[in-house]
């Protein structure tokens, strides 16, 4: 990845994704996520896990930028560096939460481990609080949440039986 400040990668498709498809089946869609973190290695290292467990990239390297990736890039998962120099975490999420195009998780990502902090950013809308450095574990367990989350939103309908029950004649 390149390290220009405010640059934004992206990663290939998998080839599975521009295969042309009548009707898009979204719970097999790669997850999309987005990386926002001023510290290129940190946002290379995690774009780099995240295309390891099947997501679709992409990373920008400042808060501004990344604000405005997200409403082109519509991510399913967001994670924000906490404490970037020209727009914070904080700040970049209710910029993009302010657009309305954003239906995502939101993970704040800090070096801080700070109790206090961990409750305004749960406060101010984040869905998760991770101190890094990150285990890969943890990076797995929530694309598995977003994964989980599509199969139950775009699951097949059931079979209902909405006929009457047949009605017993009394003698």
């Amino acid at each position: 990845m390149s390290s220009q400040p405010g640059e934004v990668v992206l990663s290939p498709a998998p080839l599975n994704e521009m295969a042309p498809t009548r009707r898009r089946d979204l719970s097999r869609m790669p997850i999309r996520a987005l990386v926002v973190d001023d510290h290129v290695d940190v946002a290379s290292t995690t774009c780099e896990l995240l295309q390891m467990l099947g997501c679709k990239t992409a990373a920008a390297f400042g808060g501004i930028t990344g604000a405005r990736l997200a409403e082109l890039f519509r991510p399913d998962i967001v994670f924000l560096d906490l404490g970037m120099p020209d727009l914070d975490g904080e700040a970049a999420l209710t910029r993009i939460r302010e657009a309305g195009r954003v239906d995502a998780l939101f993970v704040c990502m800090t070096g801080r481990d700070d109790p206090a902090l961990r409750e305004r950013s749960i406060q101010a809308g984040f869905d998760h609080f991770l101190t890094k450095p990150v285990e890969p574990e943890v990076f797995e367990r929530l694309v598995n949440q977003v994964r989980d989350s599509r199969r139950a939103t775009h699951a097949p309908a059931h079979f209902i039986n909405n006929s009457r029950p047949a009605r017993q004649e009394s003698r």
